[in-house]
């Protein structure tokens, strides 16, 4: 819990000054800022439009794809955006029933995924299995 944490620092910072003069509430604010803006679904929206504009500035929508986001009904608390079907990249056996050559089209997530690293205004740092799938059209 953000609150506990913070008063416990505070609480710390009053019982030890050494603890005080480490700006130890101030790291805590700044963590409890940066989580309230994560869980900021418009900023979440956001990222989806910047992401697909990347993809569409650097010609990679026949390779990639992100799903549209539905901003006249998402909100700060939530989110709604177009579902995708797929299979995870870790599950190289679903991938073989999506595409003819497994090995290429895991070339070219990881080039996409390296190409936004450099290329593109916002970092996509939730790799994981569950934000990247292999569609149906491989």
């Amino acid at each position: 819990d953000l609150g506990f944490l913070y008063i416990s620092a505070r609480v710390l910072g009053f019982l030890s000054p050494a603890l005080a003069r480490s700006s130890l509430v101030d790291l805590v604010e700044e963590i409890r800022r940066s989580m309230l803006g994560e869980l900021d679904f418009r900023l979440e929206l956001q990222n989806l439009e910047t992401f697909r504009e990347f993809l569409v500035a650097n010609d990679l929508t026949s390779i990639a794809a992100a799903p549209r986001p539905f901003k006249e009904v998402s909100s700060e608390q939530v989110l709604v955006m177009e579902r995708f079907r797929g299979v995870p990249l870790t599950d190289l056996d679903g991938i073989r029933g999506y595409s003819a050559n497994p090995e290429a089209t895991l070339i070219s997530a990881l080039n996409v995924w390296a190409l936004s690293v450099r290329n593109c205004e916002i970092f996509h740092a939730d790799v994981h299995a569950g934000n990247l799938l292999v569609l149906k059209d491989g």
